[in-house]
Parts: structure tokens; sequence; C-alpha cells
């Protein structure tokens, strides 16, 4: 059976420092989150992989799988948030971050 319809929308990324040393920062909160719809006319278990990398070097920090039942004409946010904390210049903290999505399982439907 083929899969069954669905969006994705509202990909939003928030990066905030909550706070700072001499113009460094030392804490920063970086959270992901996309809204997936189900369009088909079955409930299902939909996966999806959100991945935080580097804005510079492109380089994957760390990768989630977060799976969600969506009922018919539904929605539900898939969402993560990491923290970096760091001293110096160079720290985790005081980089720039950006996160991908990736959709791993959607439901198929059942009436074939």
């Amino acid at each position: 059976c083929p899969q069954i319809s669905y969006a994705l929308r509202n990909f939003i990324k928030n990066s905030e420092c909550l706070s700072s040393s001499n113009g460094i920062c030392t804490n920063k909160e970086v959270h992901c989150s996309i809204t997936v719809e189900n369009l088909g006319q079955n409930s299902g278990q939909f996966t999806i992989e959100i991945s935080f990398y580097n804005s510079q070097s492109q380089a994957i920090i760390q990768q989630f799988q977060i799976s969600k039942e969506v009922s018919p004409n539904q929605q539900a946010i898939f969402d993560k948030s990491l923290s970096f904390q760091s001293q110096t210049e160079n720290g985790d903290a005081n980089k720039e971050y950006d996160c991908s999505f990736k959709t791993l399982e959607v439901p198929k439907k059942s009436n074939c």
C-alpha cells in the first residue's frame, strides 16, 4: 500500500544565548520544531529525525528520532532542544547551529 498523504509545516529554529560573559555566549539553547499534518484517512505513526549541526562546518552534532501517533486531519509537533555551555570565544556555546528534518516513517494506507 502507498503512504498516506501528509504535510510538513511550520519549520522553526530558535537559538537563544541564555548567558554571556565579556561578549562571549557561555550558555546557548537551540530549539527546533516541525509540525506534521496527517492528510490521510488513517491514524498512524510518523517518525521524524531531527539533526542539529554546526552552521559553519556543517558537522552533525546530534540526531534524534521522534515517533508520534497522528490521527487523520490532525497535527503533531515534533521538537527537540539542545543546550551548549562553554567559556571561550571558540567554545560550543559561542557557535551558530542549525537543524534539519528527515521523515523516516509514514503510515501506509489501509484500504488497499
